[in-house]
Protein backbone atom coordinates (compact mmCIF):
# COMPACT_ATOMS: atom_id res chain seq x y z
CA UNK A 1 0.00 0.00 0.00
CA UNK A 2 2.58 2.35 0.83
CA UNK A 3 4.49 2.06 -2.49
CA UNK A 4 1.55 2.57 -4.25
CA UNK A 5 0.58 5.96 -2.56
CA UNK A 6 4.18 6.87 -3.13
CA UNK A 7 3.59 6.07 -6.78
CA UNK A 8 0.26 7.98 -7.16
CA UNK A 9 2.30 11.08 -5.18
CA UNK A 10 4.82 11.12 -7.76
CA UNK A 11 2.76 11.27 -10.80
CA UNK A 12 0.38 14.15 -9.14
CA UNK A 13 3.60 15.50 -8.70
CA UNK A 14 5.02 15.23 -11.85
CA UNK A 15 1.46 16.19 -13.63
CA UNK A 16 1.22 19.67 -11.67
CA UNK A 17 5.18 20.54 -12.76
CA UNK A 18 4.11 19.53 -16.28
CA UNK A 19 1.67 22.14 -16.11
CA UNK A 20 3.36 24.98 -14.24
CA UNK A 21 6.05 24.48 -16.65
CA UNK A 22 3.69 24.15 -19.86
CA UNK A 23 1.66 27.53 -18.73
CA UNK A 24 5.11 29.33 -17.92
CA UNK A 25 6.66 29.15 -21.78
CA UNK A 26 3.22 29.46 -22.99
CA UNK A 27 3.03 33.00 -21.14
CA UNK A 28 6.71 33.73 -22.56
CA UNK A 29 5.39 32.81 -26.06
CA UNK A 30 7.76 29.65 -26.86
CA UNK A 31 6.07 26.83 -28.31
CA UNK A 32 4.19 23.75 -26.17
CA UNK A 33 3.32 21.74 -28.93
CA UNK A 34 4.28 20.44 -32.20
CA UNK A 35 1.30 22.30 -33.81
CA UNK A 36 0.80 26.07 -33.72
CA UNK A 37 -2.87 26.59 -32.50
CA UNK A 38 -5.09 28.23 -34.65
CA UNK A 39 -5.15 31.63 -35.22
CA UNK A 40 -0.99 31.56 -35.02
CA UNK A 41 1.62 30.34 -37.26
CA UNK A 42 5.01 28.93 -36.46
CA UNK A 43 8.01 31.80 -36.34
CA UNK A 44 10.94 31.44 -39.12
CA UNK A 45 13.58 30.65 -36.45
CA UNK A 46 10.84 27.79 -35.30
CA UNK A 47 11.05 28.28 -31.73
CA UNK A 48 7.75 29.94 -31.49
CA UNK A 49 4.03 31.45 -32.48
CA UNK A 50 3.04 34.77 -34.40
CA UNK A 51 -0.76 35.36 -34.81
CA UNK A 52 -1.88 34.77 -37.85
CA UNK A 53 -4.18 37.38 -39.49
CA UNK A 54 -6.32 35.25 -41.46
CA UNK A 55 -6.83 33.11 -39.23
CA UNK A 56 -7.14 35.88 -36.22
CA UNK A 57 -9.56 36.94 -38.31
CA UNK A 58 -12.13 34.14 -38.69
CA UNK A 59 -11.70 33.59 -34.94
CA UNK A 60 -13.04 37.10 -34.58
CA UNK A 61 -15.81 36.07 -36.88
CA UNK A 62 -16.56 33.35 -35.46
CA UNK A 63 -17.39 34.66 -32.12
CA UNK A 64 -19.63 37.66 -33.75
CA UNK A 65 -21.43 34.84 -35.71
CA UNK A 66 -21.71 33.27 -32.25
CA UNK A 67 -22.61 36.10 -30.16
CA UNK A 68 -25.62 36.52 -32.89
CA UNK A 69 -27.00 33.49 -31.50
CA UNK A 70 -25.85 31.21 -34.39
CA UNK A 71 -25.26 27.35 -33.90
CA UNK A 72 -22.11 26.25 -34.04
CA UNK A 73 -22.82 24.40 -37.19
CA UNK A 74 -24.34 27.17 -38.71
CA UNK A 75 -21.18 29.02 -37.90
CA UNK A 76 -18.86 26.58 -39.22
CA UNK A 77 -20.84 26.64 -42.67
CA UNK A 78 -21.10 30.89 -42.64
CA UNK A 79 -17.16 30.70 -41.87
CA UNK A 80 -16.68 27.89 -45.01
CA UNK A 81 -18.82 30.41 -47.09
CA UNK A 82 -16.52 33.42 -46.69
CA UNK A 83 -13.39 31.22 -47.06
CA UNK A 84 -12.43 30.38 -43.43
CA UNK A 85 -12.03 27.05 -43.20
CA UNK A 86 -9.55 24.53 -40.98
CA UNK A 87 -6.08 24.25 -41.77
CA UNK A 88 -6.90 20.79 -44.27
CA UNK A 89 -9.55 23.24 -45.77
CA UNK A 90 -12.30 21.56 -44.30
CA UNK A 91 -15.48 22.80 -42.88
CA UNK A 92 -14.70 23.57 -39.25
CA UNK A 93 -16.74 21.74 -36.78
CA UNK A 94 -19.04 22.62 -34.54
CA UNK A 95 -16.60 20.16 -31.86
CA UNK A 96 -13.94 22.39 -33.34
CA UNK A 97 -15.61 25.74 -33.23
CA UNK A 98 -16.72 25.30 -29.30
CA UNK A 99 -12.85 24.28 -28.46
CA UNK A 100 -11.94 27.85 -30.27
CA UNK A 101 -14.28 29.77 -28.45
CA UNK A 102 -12.94 28.93 -25.06
CA UNK A 103 -9.37 29.83 -25.68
Amino acid sequence: NILGTVSQWQREYIAERTAEVLAYKRSKGQRTSRFAPYGFKETPDGKGWVKDRREQAGLKLMRQLRDADNSLRDVGTILYRKGYRGRKGQVLSAKTISKLLLR
